[in-house]
């Protein structure tokens, strides 16, 4: 398995914070082809138990079970480790019982990956705090939203989808309060979700973006003319010239 420098990209399990850990140490392992091996997937051959069975394997078959013995220690040890160095300090002590990824994965998930009602408030609350701004990109606001509703509902507290599209829409900024009329004008109560907030909000912040650079583009062409036409040593250049002109026209 090929050392990667992403680790750091993976936040430290602090017990609050498994989905998103889990998201990100998944991405991690799989960016190094090793995602089989905490799974389970990867089988790990032994030699026989019986030792009449172990003297009646050949010498190359010994020497194919003990090469694949250590390649999956390699690999497992490797991909233990990534996982190992993104947990906090307690949550490594409580767990060196687990001698391989398979069984550290497995633990974490049935330890931490449960919702609680901490966690779930922590999903709502963002939702609450989370405000859509002009001058950022709100694919990222709305990424953040759905993945909170999506594991609120995973936790059997689902918000109603006209409420998720009430709470995007109430502190829209003043810029864009018009937009809360055509999405509740367009939409009959029952079926207002946050996906319409979402493509007005995004065709909005489109269409402000393109509008701008067209300004800006012309204020550019704006100055660039008056720079050319307003260079006092353009001017002084010439009537230099022409005064050295005359003089030599006297000279004469």
């Amino acid at each position: 398995m090929s050392s990667t420098n992403n680790t750091s990209l993976v936040p430290i399990l602090d017990r609050t914070n498994y989905r998103q850990w889990a998201v990100a140490m998944k991405a991690l392992i799989q960016s190094t082809g090793m995602w089989a091996y905490p799974m389970g997937k990867v089988e790990r051959e032994h030699f026989p138990d019986d030792d009449a069975k172990f003297q009646a394997l050949s010498a190359t078959r010994k020497a194919e079970i003990l090469a694949s013995i250590n390649e999956f220690k390699k690999n497992d040890s490797m991909v233990l480790g990534q996982i190992t160095l993104r947990l906090s300090t307690m949550i490594q002590q409580n767990h060196q019982h687990c001698h391989t990824s398979a069984s550290l994965w497995n633990t974490l998930l049935a330890t931490y990956g449960k919702s609680t009602t901490s966690t779930v408030f922590k999903d709502f609350k963002d939702c609450l705090n989370s405000h859509i701004t002009t001058n950022a990109d709100p694919q990222i606001y709305f990424d953040k939203v759905f993945s909170a509703y999506a594991c609120m509902k995973a936790a059997d507290v689902a918000v109603p989808p006209q409420l998720q599209a009430m709470i995007a829409l109430a502190p829209l900024p003043q810029k864009w309060e018009m937009l809360i009329s055509v999405v509740t004008g367009d939409n009959p109560l029952e079926d207002l979700i946050l996906s319409d907030v979402r493509t007005a909000v995004i065709m909005q912040f489109q269409a402000d973006s393109v509008h701008y650079g067209s300004k800006q583009h012309n204020a550019n062409k704006i100055s660039m003319v008056k720079r050319k036409h307003g260079n006092p040593n353009w001017h002084n250049q010439q009537g230099s010239g022409q005064q050295q002109q005359g003089s030599d026209g006297q000279a004469k």
